[in-house]
């Protein structure tokens, strides 16, 4: 979060877990809360447009191209904000998680990336997930056996 009051102007894309984020942005609790208690979808889809801030997306990752998408059009009309896209480890085993990274690096778009380490995935906790640490693991080799 910290990362946002160094951030300036620029788009911010934040994942699920956004309340911090939309508060360090500068978003008032009041009008934070009232997007909690008083709309149906709750926080899903909290935003706000005046201060370049965009998240709520129920698909792991699925904000990440659209971030991707802002910065190639902030770089197509020449403006010098930049892009901060925030997203959790689990959204690393999304096929749009790379093919973002691999966008903004090949147009070389103005977008940093922040991986939030939350250690629990969509689909499993993430030591379930992480392949280095299973071939490490001597116990999951002789499943393979």
């Amino acid at each position: 979060m910290g990362a946002t009051l160094v951030f300036g102007k620029g788009d911010i894309f934040v994942h699920y877990r956004k309340h911090v984020w939309a508060l360090a942005r500068g978003m008032s609790p009041k009008s934070l809360m009232a997007e909690l208690f008083g709309n149906k979808g709750g926080s899903m889809h909290l935003y706000e447009p005046l201060m370049n801030f965009y998240s709520g997306n129920a698909i792991a990752g699925a904000h990440l191209p659209h971030a991707v998408g802002m910065a190639y059009a902030r770089k197509y009309l020449g403006h010098s904000e930049e892009v901060l896209v925030a997203f959790g480890d689990g959204a690393t085993n999304a096929g749009n998680f790379y093919e973002s990274l691999n966008m903004a690096v090949l147009w070389e778009l103005p977008v940093l990336f922040i991986n939030e380490r939350v250690i629990n995935g969509v689909q499993a906790a993430m030591f379930v997930m992480d392949i280095e640490r299973r071939l490490n693991d001597k116990n999951y080799l002789k499943l393979l056996r």
